[in-house]
């Protein structure tokens, strides 16, 4: 059967501590990118995005599980800021989609 690289994956984010809500639609849109850089279908997609640190030392903290046709991919990754955060997830993402 051959996969549709239109087919979009189920994605739920989850935002915890003081992340904007629109940040839930800057990582949903990243992590749909990766669509096309996957071999195999992406069935589901969890975002998970915190505030973390106090003081003038707070960063966000994107965490990722990807279901790839039954093969977890994990990964996450630290910014100073959301949009940081999610970029440097969606780069690391893509290369560990690219090893697979």
């Amino acid at each position: 059967m051959r996969h549709d690289r239109t087919d979009q994956p189920n994605v739920q984010i989850e935002l915890a501590g003081s992340i904007p809500a629109d940040a839930a639609d800057y990582a949903k849109d990243k992590v749909l990118h990766l669509v096309k850089y996957a071999r195999r279908p992406i069935l589901f997609v969890k975002v998970r995005l915190m505030a973390a640190g106090h003081g003038n030392n707070k960063n966000v903290v994107a965490h990722a599980n990807l279901d790839v046709s039954g093969t977890p991919v994990i990964s996450h990754s630290v910014g100073e800021t959301t949009t940081e955060a999610v970029d440097l997830l969606q780069d690391k993402l893509r290369g560990r989609l690219g090893r697979m």
